[in-house]
């Protein structure tokens, strides 16, 4: 009789375990995918920040070699009248 007692006693604290390794261990998953997920985010963002530099920039240098081309244009026109 006390053998069986035991044997549940075993057989219910093996099952706590279990659940609470199982409980844990997705815990730690869904902490570790938020962490992944942040992690691309900012990738993404980061991403997103140098294009829009790299865009900015090539912006800047089109409207600059506009105005030189235009001053250009307008230097040559006044020297020619």
């Amino acid at each position: 009789m006390s053998q069986t007692v035991a044997l549940v006693f075993a057989f219910l604290f093996a099952a706590v375990c279990f659940f609470a390794a199982v409980f844990f261990a997705l815990r730690f998953l869904k902490i570790k995918s938020a962490l992944l997920e942040s992690q691309f985010r900012e990738q993404s963002l980061e991403e997103r920040l140098t294009d829009r530099k790299e865009q900015e920039e090539a912006l800047r240098n089109a409207a600059r070699a506009e105005f030189e081309n235009l001053a250009t244009k307008l230097i040559e026109k006044e020297t020619k009248s």
